[in-house]
């Protein structure tokens, strides 16, 4: 009941613009590399299993609140656990830089290796309270992946999603110093 009331409170504070956020440029590569191993030592290291990619050895550093990521990472891994209907649950996490004429970004893609989302209804996943599950059979209130979208695009990035193999989540940020760089 706790973490249900904390998640109202932080989502009553997004919603009414109050949700600090504390920037810092940090290495993404380096960070999603210390959650991965951090929940794989959980207590229940055979539900989930993580497979991370760095593609390049030199990664531009992003903007970013940790705490707000850390969110972000902890609802794509319950959204993953709790709807990938398979277990155990293998997260691969790749991270790679590209580089434009006028910006440079860094892009995380998060796949799970569970039965995706209806294609019908995954332009839907970002909406607040919107759950694929129509039976409620399911616990959740919905606001998981709408909490990511908020925190993604408050860094300046985006997210979309797509059914390949399971779901795949692709979060776009500006690397720091880019000129489409949010200084939130």
């Amino acid at each position: 009941m706790n973490v249900l009331l904390q998640k109202l409170f932080d989502f009553s504070r997004m919603e009414s613009g109050q949700l600090p956020f504390h920037m810092v440029q940090a290495d993404l590569a380096e960070f999603a590399a210390a959650y991965a191993a951090r929940r794989e030592a959980s207590p229940d290291p055979g539900q989930v299993r993580f497979r991370l990619r760095r593609e390049q050895e030199l990664m531009p550093g992003i903007r970013m609140d940790v705490d707000q990521i850390r969110r972000v990472f902890d609802n794509l891994l319950e959204n993953s656990l709790k709807y990938a209907g398979v277990q155990p649950v293998e997260i691969e996490i790749a991270i790679r830089a590209e580089k434009e004429p006028n910006a440079a970004k860094v892009i995380l893609t998060w796949k799970d290796n569970g039965q995706g989302v209806p294609p019908e209804k995954l332009s839907r996943i970002f909406d607040r309270f919107y759950r694929c599950d129509e039976s409620r059979s399911e616990k959740g209130s919905g606001v998981g992946l709408y909490v990511v979208k908020y925190i993604v695009e408050r860094h300046g990035g985006q997210i979309e999603a797509r059914n390949e193999g399971g779901l795949k989540l692709i979060l776009t940020f500006p690397a720091a110093g880019s000129e489409g760089e949010n200084d939130v």
